[in-house]
This record gives structure tokens, C-alpha cells and sequence, in this order.
């Protein structure tokens, strides 16, 4: 999959945009507030229908604009070219989208003609915040790799949502959706099982040539406690579930532990090893997808200057173009160029969001 043309209008401070990135390493020079992140979230959006930097579709639109409007051309040897669109109205709240000339109703239906993953300031959160994190990093790659997890993980969802408002409401009779949730539950967890089998040993491959020393250990937990099966432990928890109005175990509860000789990698390493490690964690999770269904996903890294040191960023854009990945790399340090100077690669400038190439 390769991102071969871009179009933007209005989205923050970027003008009318019309870009061709190249197939390989695409490097965006820039001072901040410039545009360089503005334009990873518009790819970010036309992949899944949501930006990296707000929750709120109405941040993104431009102030002065009536609204905004998103399209891609998307290259595949498999399938040849297929377009994706995006038009957000704020006065109406109405969002369209389109692939492949189809009409999408739901954003789940864009992310397969558009894998994308994106690095940037808050990507370390995966270590530092809560299960969901861990959960919505695991779940992308299981998504874009197993055709039956989607549908297995919304009927587990819509399920855990009758449970719960029965508990909430305490009505009789939430263990009736106890059946369909140990059903797709427990598909859930076979699926994020196999995926994890495949994507540890390239990530463990990773640490050494990134220079990450450390011993690292990825623990997963699926939700419930390893000693007994899913349904009883939801018929056991019952009672306890009632008293706090949810459900509390099950594959929503699930995450993964990763650790460091017994403790936790935010007590074992520095903050610079952490950054390392989250490259190496999306790296991996790249590389496990091109490993399993022969697809490439776009990288796209903000400021990748400043989140890494010269001598992991040699070896993070050495392994990607080795990959042969399409990579979007942003830095507001003219000095970048340094990095790339050897390597085939397409340069371009933004300045209060007007983007020209280098030549």
C-alpha cells in the first residue's frame, strides 16, 4: 500500500494542499506551528476517521472555512488504485466518507485501504496511562491482520452493553448475556493470542538493533484471572457486578504488562530508553503486519528529532527503508537532513502551511 497523492482543504492552518509523496522516505522540514503535524493528521483522519490530536472533529476545521474536505489515492500491486474521501460539514455535524468510490458508513471500513501508524509526542502513553491504550495498540494490529476479530469484538461489545445497562438499572436477568459473552470473548483472546505469538519475536528481534539493552518482557492478561475459564468467572463476579453497575472482567479488561527483570519499564528505565522502546513498538507492529498478510502501512513519525537521539534515529530510518516502507518523517530542526542525505528520499518545506519540495 502506498499513500501516492494527498489533497487538503481546510484543516487548520494548512493551505490547499496538493502532494505527492513518494513511495519511500518522505522527510517534511518546518519550524513548529508550521503545518508539519497538520498534515500527518489529515492522513491520520482519511485512515480511521479520527485525528491523533483531538476528539473533537470541530477542532480541526479551519476557522474562516465552511468545512473541510480530505482525498487520498491509495496504490496497491494487489488491487491498483483506489481513492478515499472525507468531507466534514461542523454547521451540520455531518461527516461523509467514501472508499473505492463506496459510500462508508462506518469508519472501521477506511483503515484496511489505509493502515497507518503514526508516532508522536503522547505515542509513549502506551507505557504510561491506563489498559485502554495498551488494549487500542494490541487491537490494530490484530484488526488489520484477522478478517473475523471485528465482528467478533462488536458482538461482544453490543452484548456487554445489555449486561451492563441491566446492572446499572439493576433489572433482573443480566447473566442472560453471559452465554454470548464468553462466546465472543473467547474469541477475542484467541485472536489477540495468535497475534502476540507472531508479533513478540519480531519485536525482541527489534531491541538489539536499536540498542535497547534492557531485558524486556511483554506479560499479557486477558481479562480474567488465568486459573479458570471466562463463564465461570462471570457467573462468580455476578454479585459484585451488581453492587458496581459493570462488568468486571472479560476481554474489555484486558492488558498487556510489559516488564523489566520483574517491575514495570516506567520503573526500570529512563526516558530516553522509553522513547526507544515505543519506536520499537510500532516498528514491530509494522513489520508483524507485512510478516503476516504482506501488506505495508504507512509510518508517519512527528519531530522525530526530538524525540530521538542521531544515532537510534540512523537506525530507525536504516530498518524502515531496508523494510521498503513508506515513511513520513517531520522535524522542525534544519540539521535532519543530515540523517537522510545518504538515502533515497523525497525533502520537503512547510511555512505557515504552504508545502513546496526541495529539489
Amino acid at each position: 500500500m502506498t499513500l501516492a497523492r494527498l489533497k487538503v482543504k481546510g484543516l487548520r492552518n494548512l493551505h490547499p494542499l496538493d502532494l505527492a509523496p513518494g513511495p519511500g522516505l518522505n522527510v517534511v522540514l518546518g519550524e513548529n506551528a508550521s503545518g508539519k503535524s497538520s498534515l500527518l493528521e489529515a492522513i491520520h483522519l482519511l485512515s480511521n476517521g479520527k485525528s491523533f490530536r483531538t476528539h473533537q472533529l470541530t477542532q480541526v476545521v479551519q476557522r474562516e472555512a465552511d468545512g473541510m474536505l480530505l482525498s487520498a489515492e491509495i496504490f496497491s500491486e494487489a488491487s491498483g488504485t483506489a481513492v478515499l474521501g472525507m468531507e466534514y460539514d461542523p454547521a451540520r455535524g455531518r461527516l461523509r466518507m467514501k472508499a473505492a468510490g463506496r459510500p462508508v458508513q462506518k469508519l472501521s471500513e477506511m483503515a484496511p485501504y489505509l493502515p497507518v501508524v503514526t508516532l508522536h509526542q503522547e505515542s509513549h502513553r502506551v507505557f504510561t496511562q491506563g489498559p485502554e491504550f495498551r488494549r487500542s495498540f494490541l487491537d490494530w494490529g490484530v484488526f488489520h491482520v484477522e478478517p473475523l476479530f471485528l465482528p467478533a469484538w462488536q458482538r461482544y461489545r453490543r452484548a456487554l452493553r445489555q449486561r451492563n445497562t441491566l446492572l446499572q438499572k439493576s433489572l433482573p436477568g443480566p447473566e442472560v448475556w453471559d452465554r454470548e459473552l464468553v462466546e465472543h470473548g473467547t474469541l477475542i483472546d484467541a485472536h489477540r493470542r495468535h497475534y502476540l505469538e507472531r508479533f513478540v519475536p519480531i519485536f525482541m528481534d527489534l531491541l538489539p538493533l536499536l540498542r535497547i539493552d534492557a531485558a524486556i518482557r511483554l506479560e499479557y492478561r486477558p481479562g480474567w484471572a488465568a486459573d479458570g475459564g471466562l463463564a465461570g468467572q462471570l457467573g462468580r463476579s455476578l454479585e459484585g457486578d451488581r453492587r458496581l453497575g459493570y462488568t468486571r472482567v472479560g476481554p474489555h479488561r484486558a492488558d498487556i504488562d510489559f516488564m523489566v527483570q520483574g517491575s514495570p519499564v516506567l520503573e526500570r528505565l529512563s526516558r530516553g530508553q522509553m522513547k526507544v522502546l515505543v519506536y520499537a513498538l510500532y516498528l514491530a507492529q509494522v513489520c508483524t503486519l507485512m510478516e503476516i498478510t504482506g501488506r505495508r502501512a504507512l509510518i508517519m513519525m512527528d519531530d522525530l528529532a526530538a524525540e530521538l537521539d542521531g544515532r537510534h534515529i540512523d537506525r530507525l530510518i536504516e530498518k524502515i527503508g531496508l523494510l521498503g516502507f513508506q515513511s513520513i518523517i517531520t522535524s522542525s530542526d534544519p540539521a535532519f537532513r543530515r540523517h537522510v542525505a545518504s538515502l533515497p528520499h523525497r525533502m520537503f518545506h512547510v511555512e505557515h502551511g504552504v508545502f513546496q519540495e526541495v529539489i
